[in-house]
C-alpha cells in the first residue's frame, strides 16, 4: 500500500516536483487519494472550510481535532492555500 513513513524519511523533498492540492476547492475524495490524507482528515479539512470560508494557511489546520504537528508538517508541502 505504499512506502512506510520509516523509508520515507530517506527521501528529499524536492519542492519543484511536488503537486499541490488545492485546499479550498479539493473535494473529500481527491484529499483522500493524497497518502497521507485518510478519510477521516480530509472530511474535517473539508468541514474547516466550509466553517471558515477559505484557509489561508496550514495554521488553520491545528483546529482538527487529533491533527499532529508532525502531520501538518508532513502534509504541508502538497498543500496550495491559494486561491484558485
Amino acid at each position: 500500500e505504499g512506502m512506510s513513513d520509516s523509508l520515507l524519511r530517506h527521501f528529499v523533498l524536492d519542492s519543484v516536483v511536488v503537486t499541490q492540492m488545492h485546499v479550498n476547492s479539493a473535494s473529500v475524495q481527491r484529499m483522500t487519494r493524497h497518502p497521507y490524507l485518510r478519510f477521516e482528515l480530509a472530511k474535517s479539512i473539508y468541514e474547516l472550510r466550509r466553517k471558515n470560508v477559505h484557509l489561508d494557511s496550514i495554521q488553520q489546520l491545528e483546529e482538527i481535532d487529533g491533527i499532529s504537528a508532525e502531520l501538518l508538517d508532513k502534509i504541508a508541502p502538497y498543500l496550495n492555500f491559494d486561491k484558485k
